[in-house]
């Protein structure tokens, strides 16, 4: 068990238990970094599996799962 915090672990983006999307850089700026990128990536990715198509359609996925997410 790791002694990070939620922040710490995921603030880079993915925690190592992920695996290969370890690799992926935020490619965002510190001033506008509302959300942890790797929940944001899960969230995509979950978006997809459901069939989503376009980015409003993730974003309104993302906000009816809220409590599952």
């Amino acid at each position: 068990m790791s002694n990070k915090t939620r922040a710490e672990e995921y603030a880079g983006g993915f925690s190592e238990s992920i695996g290969a999307s370890g690799n992926l850089n935020d490619p965002r700026t510190w001033l506008i970094k509302g959300h942890y990128f790797g929940e944001i990536i899960f969230i995509a990715h979950a978006a997809i599996i459901y069939q989503c198509e376009c980015f409003e359609d993730m974003a309104r996925f993302a906000e009816a799962q809220k409590a599952w997410l």
